[in-house]
């Protein structure tokens, strides 16, 4: 590779031929387009950090509230098993 195309000087090249200048060009538009594209990538991946960082410390968050809630919920089982130690005793007539 030369020096002029390694340091995207492009003012520097000279072209033989049309079809040469048309390839020229073209690539270095690609390599315009491939700097650009790698710009909007890191841009879209940060976006995603940020979602993915806001969404653990909202999780984090409502994880913290429940578990410093006192009031614990009924415990179900528990009734239904005296409901049925209940109906299993024999009654008095």
């Amino acid at each position: 590779m030369s020096e002029d195309m390694s340091n995207n000087n492009d003012a520097h090249r000279v072209y033989t031929d049309a079809i040469t200048a048309h390839l020229g060009e073209r690539v270095t538009n690609l390599g315009r387009r491939q700097t650009d594209l790698e710009t909007e990538v890191r841009s879209g991946f940060k976006n995603i950090d940020t979602a993915v960082t806001s969404l653990a410390n909202e999780t984090r968050a409502s994880i913290a509230a429940l578990s410093t809630n006192n009031r614990r919920a009924p415990r179900r089982n528990a009734r239904v098993c005296r409901d049925a130690e209940f109906h299993q005793r024999p009654r008095r007539g």
